[in-house]
């Protein structure tokens, strides 16, 4: 448990500044589309364009916010090498991952309605972060994730499914979603169902940074 407290803490210390940005800057947005018709009217120009095929605006927006920002990112940084194929790889890997957070968000709204209630909230946020994030999406980006550090190897990568990949690594992958994504969620549900993934993109950008932090196969000494 000390360890995956310990791990969760630099994750975040490492990622803070621009998480409290992106968090920031979402909670503006939200607060600007209920108190102001030009950014309400900008909004619903920005839906307009999403249903013309939202399965492509999704996982073009989740690109883009997900995959190729927050890895130019750790290049200019110096956090990580260059590398093309993996740059590819996020892009290819977050197209999909956005497509997939289009259909759970209409499928919650099935669920749940598309009201803006406090209980249809709270109804989502738990179902969101306890039932989809907690058996699927976690794990499933973690253990991508292992592939990709693994340089795409799959034998290294098979290697790499072990007890600390399923005690530690996922759990603390977990609980650091948690403390980004229940508030996070909290926002991105009190808005429209078509506007919820391009708010749910500005958080994914700082996720991605995170996860980067937290999926990164530990070196001795």
């Amino acid at each position: 448990m000390s360890r995956l407290i310990r791990e969760c803490k630099n994750a975040l210390k490492q990622n803070m500044k621009p998480g409290l940005v992106l968090q920031a800057f979402a909670l503006i947005l939200v607060f600007s589309y209920y108190n102001s018709l030009s950014v309400q009217e900008s909004l619903v120009s920005l839906t307009e364009l999403k249903e013309q095929n939202r399965y492509l605006f999704s996982g073009l927006s989740t690109t883009l916010a997900a995959g190729i920002i927050p890895y130019l990112i750790l290049s200019l940084s110096k956090r990580v090498k260059f590398n093309f194929n993996v740059l590819l790889f996020m892009m290819v890997f977050w197209f999909w991952k956005g497509t997939e957070i289009e259909y759970f968000y209409s499928l919650q709204a099935e669920l749940f309605n598309t009201g803006s209630d406090i209980s249809i909230i709270i109804k989502k946020v738990l179902f969101d972060q306890f039932v989809f994030s907690a058996l699927y999406a976690v794990p499933c980006i973690v253990i991508v994730y292992v592939w990709k550090d693994a340089n795409f190897s799959f034998r290294h990568w098979k290697a790499g499914l072990n007890n600390e990949l399923f005690k530690v690594r996922i759990p603390t992958v977990l609980v650091s979603n948690w403390l980004v994504w229940i508030p996070a969620c909290s926002v991105i549900y009190s808005m429209p169902t078509p506007l919820q993934v391009p708010i749910s993109n500005i958080i994914a950008c700082f996720y991605v940074l995170m996860i980067e932090v937290l999926c990164k196969p530990k070196t001795e000494g």
